[in-house]
């Protein structure tokens, strides 16, 4: 892997200005009426069907597919980041294939761990199709995000407590716990005093973990006890206080990933890039972040 020749493509999209914020049947309405404009506007089409030059490119049955699975979400926030979703995924597969007709709105494939690829024309032996032109998805309202080319992924977080389940903020923390090693858990720690940097403390590690399963193309059926991702050094303490000091500049570390079962090597070495999110409406207080994962880096490519 040659980063020195490569280039990952990041894109966030704000759903924010398509979503209602009276939830009710208004929104419902107001998605089917999208939806019925880009079937009249677009074509809604299986990827695969794409590079086959005989098959017609109207396929109504897929348009039928892609609309309930929008609209079989409950919330109508979420099914807007469905929407956002699909949107992003077309534009990874067009962006690969650049001859094919744009106004095409693709579906693209899944593995069986229901991670999205793009299908290649043409079959290879040596390599796994879903990893030819590997990208990876994720959402956290109101952010939709892509990421794609080199061994990447993205996850984006955004605070949001749900007071209702537990009476404080330590308690709603300390329900992660399973998910963290000792390690991870006493970086935590740095940030307990003050609740509000705990609780974006942990949801950027949580975005670290999450980043690099997505890698893997395994995602949420990973089990985030089972390995250890050590970051640093962070000059201010934590990640949290560390980007918040960068001025919404994105930073980058070299990380290594400790695992503690036998599917991957014990340790590797990988890059994980955070990008700093500001909610929409021009405020540009950091909200959230976007992490990006690339590895495992060759030895070659480690700093000194």
């Amino acid at each position: 892997m040659d980063l020195d020749c490569s280039t990952i493509q990041l894109i966030f999209v704000d759903v924010t200005n398509e979503y209602d914020l009276d939830e009710g049947d208004c929104q419902t309405k107001n998605l089917d009426a999208l939806l019925n404009r880009l079937k009249l506007a677009c074509v809604f089409q299986n990827a695969c069907a794409c590079l086959d030059a005989d098959v017609d490119a109207t396929n109504k049955d897929v348009y039928n597919v892609v609309r309930k699975e929008i609209l079989r979400f409950v919330k109508p926030r979420d099914r807007y980041l469905a929407l956002g979703s699909l949107l992003l995924k077309s534009q990874v597969f067009h962006d690969t294939y650049a001859h094919l007709d744009r106004s095409l709105i693709v579906n693209v494939p899944r593995t069986e761990h229901k991670k999205p690829y793009i299908p290649v024309a043409t079959r290879l032996g040596h390599i796994e199709e879903c990893d030819v032109y590997p990208f990876s998805i994720s959402h956290q309202f109101p952010f939709v995000a892509s990421a794609r080319l080199l061994t990447e992924t993205s996850d984006s977080t955004k605070r949001e407590h749900p007071i209702q389940l537990y009476d404080s903020v330590l308690e709603f923390v300390d329900a992660f716990r399973s998910s963290f090693s000792d390690a991870e858990w006493g970086d935590l720690q740095f940030c307990r005093e003050n609740e509000h940097n705990l609780l974006r403390e942990l949801y950027l590690r949580w975005a670290t973990k999450e980043a690099y399963t997505k890698a893997l193309g395994v995602g949420l059926g990973f089990n985030f006890a089972s390995f250890d991702i050590r970051l640093g050094p962070l000059p201010y303490g934590s990640l949290w206080n560390t980007i918040v000091e960068a001025q919404n500049e994105t930073i980058r570390f070299e990380g290594c990933v400790f695992t503690f079962e036998k599917i991957r090597p014990s340790m590797e070495t990988w890059l994980f890039s955070f990008h700093p999110l500001s909610q929409s409406h021009g405020s540009y207080e950091t909200q959230g972040c976007g992490c990006v994962a690339v590895g495992p880096l060759p030895y070659a490519m480690l700093s000194e």
